[in-house]
């Protein structure tokens, strides 16, 4: 059955079509009974000498059909293509899936055994759907399929379900076979195992843009968010909310307990301000004792200063480790886009300096920036 599949459909591909072969076939069985009769004609010509010279020219007849009638060159290529190309199928590293115009599994190779923990025989006649994640939705399924339609191939990475329950990623390539004779299409699908390579990906992320101790973005990644957000918070003549914090009262911590106190309050504090952001926004560490805040379309001044106000009242709670208990609080300030300035650093300098304002009154408070000058220019105008 799979052989059948695979030889019909690389012959598709390969323009060697079944009903030739068919034709051919009937033809050598008509030349094969033409034989039996030229058989029984010479027998005939042992006992009726008059049928010697018929019979010669019969069976001469039918030996030049039977050289006319072999095989030619462009067709046993075809065929010998396709079934080198069914054999690479099977064979190949990379998962692959034979479907019907309908979706329905015709035939998979060994490699698709192993990927996705599924037998043949539990597959064929299935929609690979069975393999579905739940990860995507419909309209990632109607682009993979409108592109299919109009180009005949799609490729991308498709999270799908192991059969065991895991999600692994995907790389996948559909290719739509059409058949020669105006019938239902075939189509072909490759993939292979990515997630390893995804976990290597995601693991070198992380450490160019995160901070390693605490998990916090970095300076870098902060000058990408802001990079990407400003321009589309002026776009949409919204705002975005810069805040710097810094902690009062750590540096004691770090003498009296050593760095793995100190290690463990910075922890605690970055998870106490995540817990007061929502998905959008974005914590920074950007020194030792330093954090700078983004809050995407924050709304207005006033509503920054509500979500700072919460932070510090989030970091001042105690922190227990190993039987001590911390007590810590910060400064902050705040600045807004475009309100206090007008491109990246300038916005973080600004929020900077209302936090030196807040310490000069003691600490535990945050102080909104100073409004831009007006002649200032907008960058992204």
């Amino acid at each position: 059955m799979v052989a059948m599949h695979l030889n019909r459909t690389w012959g598709k591909i390969w323009g060697y079509q079944e009903g030739r072969t068919r034709s051919r076939a009937r033809s050598v069985g008509s030349l094969f009974v033409f034989a039996i009769v030229a058989c029984a004609l010479c027998l005939i010509a042992v006992f009726y000498p008059t049928f010697i010279f018929a019979s010669a020219f019969f069976i001469c007849g039918m030996a030049a059909g039977l050289w006319l009638m072999r095989p030619g060159p462009a067709e046993a290529k075809a065929v010998s293509e396709a079934t080198l190309h069914a054999k690479v199928f099977l064979t190949t590293a990379d998962g692959a899936t034979i479907t019907d115009a309908e979706g329905n599994i015709l035939a998979v190779n060994d490699a698709f055994t192993r990927l996705t923990g599924y037998g043949r025989a539990e597959v064929i006649g299935k929609n690979p759907s069975i393999l579905s994640s739940g990860l995507h939705d419909d309209a990632f399924y109607n682009q993979m399929w409108g592109q299919i339609a109009t180009g005949g191939y799609w490729e991308g990475e498709v999270y799908n379900r192991h059969k065991d329950g895991e999600v692994y990623a995907e790389w996948l390539r559909i290719s739509k076979v059409p058949d020669p004779d105006g019938g239902a299409p075939n189509y072909i699908g490759i993939f292979s195992d990515i997630t390893a390579r995804k976990a290597t990906e995601e693991h070198l992320y992380q450490r160019a843009y995160s901070d390693a101790l605490t998990g916090a973005a970095n300076r870098p990644y902060l000058n990408k968010y802001l990079d990407q957000e400003m321009p589309r918070v002026h776009r949409q003549a919204s705002c975005l909310a810069v805040l710097f914090l810094d902690l009062d009262k750590f540096k004691p911590i770090n003498d009296k307990h050593g760095h793995a106190a100190g290690d463990e309050v910075l922890r605690v504090i970055v998870d106490r301000i995540r817990g007061e952001l929502r998905e959008n926004d974005l914590v920074t560490r950007i020194g030792g004792d330093e954090f700078v805040v983004a809050l995407s379309d924050s709304g207005s001044a006033d509503g920054a200063l509500q979500v700072a106000s919460r932070i510090l009242a989030m970091v001042s709670r105690p922190i227990t480790w190993q039987g001590h208990e911390f007590h810590v609080c910060c400064s902050g300030g705040v600045a807004i886009y475009p309100d206090h300035a007008d491109d990246r650093n300038a916005l973080i300098a600004a929020a900077d300096k209302a936090m030196y304002k807040a310490k000069a009154r003691g600490g535990n408070y945050v102080a909104l920036a100073e409004r831009a000058p007006p002649q200032r220019k907008n960058s992204f105008a």
